[in-house]
């Protein structure tokens, strides 16, 4: 009671550190052996973790069947909606620049290729930072609002990024900060969502993972626009600044009507 959302964040923790963890090696295999290397590795180790789960994972009762209709009853309601369109925007305004990190870094802000793995940890412990902070916050502050906190963030991290990408130092530090509001957001959007889908719990938490990933998709693809027409890869960020924009308003909308008592 009084920690749901750095409750949530402590479960989410484990995708922070499988980005700080995971990335950065597989991105030095790729360098000294094979990018192949990354898939054998990544299979094996699912295997590994499907034995976890089956082995460790308890055992918990179902929850009460409202049917279908009960189900998706709660997608009825603005509020929801409101979580899910605020987290697809956000999630698509950073894949925007994030998608492209690499060769941003390398051509633009003139990071080394072989310094690329110390960047996907600094990344990565963003990720973990952010994860547990916005949690933390959450519970203070309200989820509602520190879902707009880490929407601002983005808007303003990508502002920055397409205006200072030539500074290496700027640009770095730039990455850092987005990655950790990327992850910042992520419990208060699952509490919202759970809290906001009675009845419909589990696809409520479903949604979040769909407009992430989601969001992903567009995001690369909306990032990759201005790279087809020959501009340079701090475009990505400026694409990004008008979904981060969105989103800000999707939050602000949530926080009047549903958060402005807290």
């Amino acid at each position: 009671e009084g920690k749901s959302a750095f409750a949530v964040a402590i479960i989410g923790s484990g995708m922070a550190v499988a980005n700080l963890i995971g990335i950065p090696l597989g991105t030095l295999l790729t360098g000294i052996l094979s990018w192949r290397l990354v898939f054998i590795f990544s299979c094996v180790w699912g295997i590994a973790t499907l034995l976890a789960i089956w082995k460790f994972v308890p055992v918990i009762p179902p929850l009460p069947n409202v049917g279908v209709k009960g189900t998706f009853r709660f997608l009825k309601r603005l509020a929801p909606w409101l979580v899910i369109f605020g987290t697809l925007l956000g999630n698509c305004g950073v894949f925007c620049y994030y998608s492209y990190i690499a060769p941003l870094l390398i051509n633009m802000s003139g990071v080394p290729t072989d310094m690329m793995t110390i960047m996907m940890v600094l990344a990565g412990a963003g990720m973990v930072v952010g994860n547990l902070c916005g949690g933390k916050i959450s519970d203070k502050a309200g989820p509602g609002h520190m879902a707009r906190y880490g929407v601002i963030s983005m808007f303003l991290m990508l502002v920055v990024i397409f205006l200072f990408s030539h500074n290496t130092i700027i640009s770095v530090v730039s990455m850092t900060i987005t990655t950790a509001a990327l992850f910042s957001v992520s419990a208060p959007q699952q509490l919202l969502l759970l809290r906001y889908s009675e009845g419909g719990e589990l696809l409520g938490g479903a949604m979040v993972q769909i407009a992430f990933n989601l969001g992903n998709a567009i995001g690369a693809f909306s990032g990759g626009v201005p790279i087809s027409l020959g501009m340079t890869y701090n475009y990505c960020a400026l694409v990004g600044v008008f979904f981060a924009a969105m989103a800000i308003v999707a939050y602000t909308i949530f926080i009047r009507k549903y958060e402005s008592t807290r």
